[in-house]
């Protein structure tokens, strides 16, 4: 891949370092986390609710060679920005639903959906609903979308939440018992970057008071 060759993006596009493979919980997606780690599928339509874990994959996949795309941050901007991105191995394009009914936009991706098919190069694309659902107002580019190997993210049940809670705790190395994680489930917002964050605030507090995290210590910090 020549570098030099693919445009510099607006600041900030860079995925996040905490969302990896690692700490994300599969639950009953393991068919598509084993696709989207293969790099072998060339096309991966991925959609589900919000908080559901969507950017959380598409952040994870890009790896070197690879370039995230968050339409929610550059969509305000000319579509000169994701003009090169075809050189990338892998580009990973988010809330696509965020261009339906924008001409240049959706003819601008039409374009790069056939310049990475040439090169044979891959694509994850990220919504907030099935392809067939987009408002896409370009028929070809409402083609290529619904062309391609597409999951519905299944959003994780209560019990899949308490594993995913005991695994955020465990990465920090901070011991919980069933309890307490069915205390914080029953009473924290459910979307998961709403649990990582709380698990995040829950870490750092303790650390600063010096205490471990306990039932006590979260009823006093959260205010439960």
């Amino acid at each position: 891949m020549d570098i030099k060759r693919v445009p510099q993006l607006p600041l900030g596009l860079t995925p996040r370092q905490d969302r990896t493979f690692e700490n994300f919980y599969v639950g009953q997606n393991s068919e598509l986390v084993y696709l989207v780690q293969q790099h072998k599928e060339p096309f991966i339509f991925v959609w589900g609710s919000t908080g559901s874990g969507v950017s959380h994959l598409l952040q994870a996949a890009c790896q070197a060679g690879a370039v995230y795309v968050p339409l929610t941050q550059v969509v305000q901007f000319d579509t000169e920005v994701i003009a090169g991105l075809e050189q990338f191995d892998l580009i990973a394009i988010d809330d696509i639903q965020l261009v339906s009914g924008i001409p240049k936009w959706e003819e601008s991706l039409f374009h790069l959906f056939n310049r990475v098919k040439d090169l044979k190069h891959r694509m994850i694309i990220g919504a907030n609903s099935a392809p067939r659902q987009l408002k896409i107002a370009l028929k070809d580019l409402g083609s290529r979308l619904a062309s391609g190997v597409t999951f519905k993210l299944e959003e994780l049940n209560d019990q899949d939440k308490i594993g995913f809670l005991k695994n955020e705790f465990e990465l920090r190395g901070i011991q919980v018992n069933d309890e307490l994680v069915a205390y914080i489930l029953h009473r924290a917002p459910r979307t998961l970057n709403d649990l990582r964050e709380l698990v995040y605030k829950l870490d750092r507090a303790s650390l600063a008071a010096k205490r471990p995290v306990t039932l006590r210590f979260v009823k006093e910090l959260m205010g439960w």
